[in-house]
């Protein structure tokens, strides 16, 4: 079938955090997509990618599809026509049934119960040293660190598998969607730095942190969600260490209660709890 000589595109968004835009451009023009358009934002940069359609090949389908409808009908024409010889084969095949049934029945059922008392003997006289060896096979075994953590204890890549993974590949939304929801209230505990600091709406002592779960380096790439502390003040940062202000460049140890995933912007909502100036 012959098209009109247009191109079919596929399109995909992808919100990328200034900086990493040129990482992100590369990976998908690798990937066979090409950049249509790009908005940048304060914080967030939307990269709008489009590929060309493969077109269908119907040449090639629709020969296997006649095929296919023609083969079914011939199926159905055969299975009409040798119908009438199944109830002859059947009425044949029950004649016989029941007395084969019955003599493998009657043969079967002599030895049963030798076997079945002999496997009851058999099982009795084993079963005490079962018990034996479960506990100490169940004690030796270690459970998972997330199994053993107090409802309230914090948080951190060593006591918590599913922080480090998000740390690790939380740019991926379904992950840190997933570690929100198991996790929200929760007090978590991890090194950051801060990679932007915006004003919170029209006020000037109220503000927005950007957070990435590594040390401060504009130039490097990072596979971890984007955390946000949103409309806090310095006072809510409680800081450790040199004066009482954060501010972008600034790497921290931060403790703090996990709020949301933000599906919209993919901000990972955080609620201060502590800072320390690294």
């Amino acid at each position: 079938m012959a098209n009109d000589g247009n191109p079919q595109y596929r399109y995909e968004t992808k919100k990328v955090l200034r900086g990493r835009e040129a990482s992100t451009i590369s990976k998908m023009r690798a990937e066979g997509w090409e950049l249509d358009r790009q908005r940048p934002g304060r914080v967030q940069t939307e990269l709008n990618f489009r590929k060309v359609k493969k077109p269908v090949p119907w040449r090639l389908i629709i020969p296997g599809i006649v095929a296919a409808v023609v083969a079914a009908m011939a199926i159905g024409v055969f299975a009409a026509l040798g119908g009438d010889d199944s109830p002859n084969e059947a009425a044949a095949t029950d004649s016989t049934t029941p007395s084969d049934t019955n003599a493998s029945a009657d043969s079967a059922s002599e030895p049963s119960s030798e076997s079945t008392s002999a496997t009851s003997s058999e099982t009795t006289a084993t079963t005490p040293s079962a018990p034996t060896t479960a506990p100490s096979e169940t004690s030796s075994a270690a459970p998972t660190p997330s199994r053993t953590l107090a409802p309230d204890a914090v948080l951190t890549v060593d006591n918590s598998p599913d922080l480090k993974r998000l740390l690790a590949s939380g740019a991926d939304p379904a992950i840190s969607k997933d570690f929100a929801n198991r996790f929200g209230g929760r007090t978590i505990e991890f090194n950051g730095a801060v990679y932007d600091t915006q004003p919170y709406e029209d006020y000037d002592t109220r503000f927005n942190f950007l957070i990435l779960g590594r040390d401060f380096d504009p130039n490097a790439g990072g596979d971890g969600p984007s955390f946000q502390f949103r409309d806090v003040n310095f006072g809510d940062l409680n800081v450790e260490g040199r004066g009482s202000s954060v501010g972008t460049g600034d790497n921290l140890r931060i403790v703090a209660e996990v709020v949301k995933f933000e599906q919209s912007s993919e901000l990972f909502l955080l609620d201060p709890i502590s800072t320390r100036l690294r």
